[in-house]
């Protein structure tokens, strides 16, 4: 086999390789977030069950439990469970919508294992053949441009990990930046409630409030990806506010924000400073991430060109 030839293939192999433990890591990642997810759900359906029945409770309380609450605060207690109960309904669609996307990640990790499952063979035969023409060769440029050619495709990888956790940030911000959007739009219409808007404007505030939840929602299952994205990559990240862990509960931070179906004017604002936060958190990786990618970028294409003046002079 020509040098050139053998060093083309010695570098694609490593990049599978890496792409391999890369893609083992990943999946070990989302096996983990899948069962999280998977835990949530039980866990809200369960809660959801409990607070049903404390509503009926209250619904069908007998005359003694009326008389003694008479001046109490039975609606008051009724209320406080209905907003409880509209939070835990929330956070029980977020992990209900989030499951199916992440089992077909999940298929799709597993394929692409499968299609790198030759990399250890493919590997051996090569460092054999690499091997024999070192013996054959006995040449130091053509050692040096081999053994250099791990490094490059390192690199080469990196880079590629580093541009996948980036594109996975731009589409968080894309869900972020419309959910900010919505519900800006919900706290507009909220102010006009303030002033007698009526019934049109109490359905525009939750139609765009329902257009939040679902950017919210998408938002969160992109956070998901790129937390793992994040974990495969040499950055050092930015010390900002929120950790890389609190992305895994963005949603549950988002309905904490809100209350039963009329929402008032702080609770939409608080909403929006929880997804602010998380946009200016991703934000400051984001761009962490490209300084990395840039530096790679450059220490890679040196590289690329001393090789190739190598494999000039190796002939």
């Amino acid at each position: 086999m020509e040098l050139a030839e053998l060093d083309r293939q010695l570098q694609e192999n490593t990049s599978r390789a890496r792409r391999r433990e890369k893609r083992k890591r990943d999946q070990q990642l989302l096996l983990e977030q899948l069962a999280d997810v998977e835990a949530k759900l039980l866990a809200w359906r369960q809660t959801i069950r409990t607070t049903d029945r404390k509503l009926d409770e209250l619904d069908s309380a007998g005359i003694g439990y009326l008389f003694g609450t008479l001046f109490g605060d039975r609606q008051d207690r009724i209320a406080d469970e209905q907003e409880r109960l509209l939070k835990q309904k929330l956070q029980r669609d977020e992990c209900a919508a989030a499951l199916e996307p992440m089992q077909e990640q999940l298929a799709g990790m597993r394929t692409e294992l499968a299609d790198l499952a030759d990399v250890e063979v493919q590997r051996a035969t090569l460092l054999a053949a690499k091997d024999q023409l070192l013996r054959g060769r006995d040449d130091e440029l053509a050692a040096k441009l081999l053994q250099s050619g791990d490094r490059l495709a390192g690199l080469v990888s990196l880079h590629r990990e580093l541009e996948e956790a980036i594109d996975a940030g731009k589409f968080v911000l894309a869900h972020l930046e419309a959910s900010v959007v919505d519900l800006k739009g919900a706290a507009s219409w909220g102010y006009m409630d303030s002033f007698g808007g009526g019934i049109l404007n109490g359905m525009a505030k939750h139609g765009s409030f329902n257009d939040a939840r679902e950017h919210v929602h998408q938002a969160q299952l992109c956070l998901r990806r790129f937390v793992r994205e994040l974990r495969d990559v040499e950055v050092e990240l930015p010390d900002v506010s929120m950790s890389i862990d609190e992305f895994s509960t963005f949603a549950d931070l988002f309905f904490d924000g809100l209350i039963v179906d009329w929402f008032v004017q702080s609770r939409i604002n608080a909403a929006m400073r929880t997804v602010e936060k998380a946009d200016y958190q991703v934000r400051s990786i984001a761009h962490e991430l490209w300084k990395r990618s840039v530096s790679v970028a450059k220490e890679r294409d040196e590289l690329q060109a001393e090789r190739r003046a190598l494999i000039e002079q190796a002939g």
